[in-house]
């Protein structure tokens, strides 16, 4: 399973590189205007912090098959293992299909069904990005959906990765991974979430208490 952080913060992907294992950055035009600065500076910032190995999936802004076929390009162009992410709309569909017939990389976002899903799989494209908690948000069943999705894609041999996208909560990223999602890119706060427990802090808590009184030293020292 791949875990990608959903951020456009340097300093937030510096300290996950030093903390977990990542596999890569997601951005989008909305998470870019979030660090108040030039967009390229930033997006070069990110560049410089991730390793060849590691993806990037920058999202285009243009909504005009031209247009995105053109943002798609230069997107692709920034480093090795860039991905340009092209919004599941008509035109989206028709760019994801040039640009991969082209050779490039790319992430199908904005994906709300099933449906989408398949169909920019079968436009050939690397990664599809489903909103799970904005699918939940308008009523829908978010999980069963991406699930729905994952099982599809598994069961016609498809090699586009369903990346999960859009977590409000662990619960959430927990559900995602009993439904064998291949890959996710969850924000910060909830990755946060996923490596909190308050009963192994209150575990160690008492393992250091009892450490000490014992020996009356902090840690191991031999």
């Amino acid at each position: 399973m791949e875990l990608i952080l959903d951020t456009a913060n340097v300093e937030a992907i510096k300290y996950y590189q030093q903390v977990l294992t990542i596999d890569g950055v997601t951005t989008n035009p909305t998470i870019l205007t979030k660090e108040n600065r030039d967009y390229r500076e930033v997006i070069q910032e990110i560049i410089s912090v991730l390793h060849e190995d590691q993806s990037l999936h920058i999202q285009v802004v243009s909504t005009d098959v031209e247009g995105i076929v053109k943002e798609g390009k230069v997107i692709n162009q920034l480093r090795k293992n860039t991905y340009a992410k092209i919004p599941c709309t008509k035109e989206g569909f028709q760019a994801m299909k040039q640009l991969k017939q082209e050779g490039y990389l790319v992430t199908a976002t904005a994906c709300y069904s099933a449906n989408q899903g398949v169909l920019a799989a079968k436009c050939g494209v690397d990664y599809i990005a489903p909103y799970l908690n904005r699918l939940d948000n308008i009523g829908v069943d978010g999980v069963a959906i991406i699930a729905d999705l994952v099982a599809i894609l598994d069961y016609y041999g498809y090699p586009t990765k369903v990346v999960a996208a859009s977590f409000k909560n662990a619960q959430q990223a927990l559900e995602m991974m009993k439904a064998g999602c291949p890959a996710m890119t969850i924000a910060p706060e909830v990755v946060d979430k996923m490596m909190e427990q308050s009963m192994t802090d209150d575990a160690v808590r008492a393992f250091s208490s009892d450490w000490k009184k014992a020996f009356n030293e902090e840690g191991f020292n031999w």
